[in-house]
Formats: structure tokens, sequence, C-alpha cells
């Protein structure tokens, strides 16, 4: 299966989401499976994220995408990030009736609502707000959604989504971390 992931958080950025979609694609490929990851670095004009000038947004990502999804004719499309290229690419999909699965990966309408309010603190609950139904119209169309934690799946089922939600937990690198001997600290000092 070609499996596309369009990813607003990616290469050369180093974050959790970059992490989590470079182990995933990884393990998808052992699986048989060809993967491909569009990110910001793949478009001619980006901005920074005010707040965040080492992630890169994409600008007007959206003829550029299409023209990238239809010469890579993947059977799935995952999007990653509830960005301009996340909303380019679901844009693409709903136009297109191509099914799609989507990731909420952070606490996005609590980060917003507390950047703004460290300047006008009574706009805190109408930003939050105003998030949250930013992040549910992202997903409503989604096929399933993916969130790495339960507390994310809560918050989440608390806001009423009515997308199918899965998680999708985090591991450990068995070949990088590892128990080692029992020994091992037996010569440091007690509590």
């Amino acid at each position: 299966m070609k499996v596309l992931i369009i990813s607003d958080a990616w290469h050369p950025q180093v974050n959790g989401v970059v992490r989590t979609y470079e182990h995933i694609g990884a393990e998808l490929v052992n699986l048989g499976h060809i993967v491909k990851v569009i990110g910001p670095g793949d478009f001619p004009l980006t901005v920074p994220l005010p707040g965040y000038p080492e992630i890169r947004l994409a600008v007007a990502p959206y003829r550029r995408l299409k023209r990238m999804i239809e010469d890579y004719k993947p059977d799935h499309i995952h999007m990653a990030v509830e960005g301009p290229l996340g909303w380019a690419g679901r844009r693409y999909c709903i136009r297109h009736s191509q099914p799609f699965t989507t990731s909420h990966h952070t606490q996005f309408p609590d980060y917003l609502a507390k950047r703004l309010a460290k300047y006008l603190p009574v706009l805190y609950d109408a930003v939050h707000r105003a998030g949250k139904k930013w992040v549910q119209h992202f997903h409503a169309h989604s096929n399933a959604m993916m969130v790495a934690t339960q507390s994310l799946e809560d918050m989440l089922q608390a806001w009423d989504f009515k997308v199918p939600i899965h998680r999708v937990t985090r591991g450990a690198r068995l070949d990088i971390f590892y128990p080692g001997e029992k020994t091992l600290f037996k010569d440091l000092q007690r509590p």
C-alpha cells in the first residue's frame, strides 16, 4: 500500500510529532508499505510560526500539494497536523472523495488561548472555544482520528467528537533502550 503522510511538522524540525512519524513511517516500511511524507520543506514559500520561528508553515500550499498527491497516487492519506498543509490535504480529500485519517497531538486550543490571554486575559474562554471548534471542524470528515494518550482521547470525547478515535501509543525502541545489569547501581548510596 502507498501511504502519504502530510505534516506541517517535518524535517528539519525536531519535535515529538516529527519523531513519531519518523518511527511510524519506518514501521510501515518494515511491514512492506511505501511511505512518503510531505512537509513544509517541499514548498517554495514558508513563513515562521508566530512564537515558534523554528517551525515553518507553507504558504498557499493547495495547488502544489494537489499535484504532489496526484503524482504519487497514494492508497491512503493521513493528515498529521492541523496546519496549512493539513487543511490543504483535507480540502483535497473532500473535493476528490478520497478517504483520509487525521491525528491530534497537542492541546492546541489551550496553547492558543494562553498565548492570547497573556496580553488580554478576558479573551481566554472565547479563544479556547474557537480553538476547540477549529480542531473539531478539521477532524470532522476524517475516517478515523489517531491520538497518542488516554488523556487526549478523554478530552476529545468530552468535547463530543463524532469521529472514531484510536489510540496509537508511542513505544520504546528496544534496540536503544534496554535493561542494564541488575548490579549497575549497587554501589550507589541508598535513599
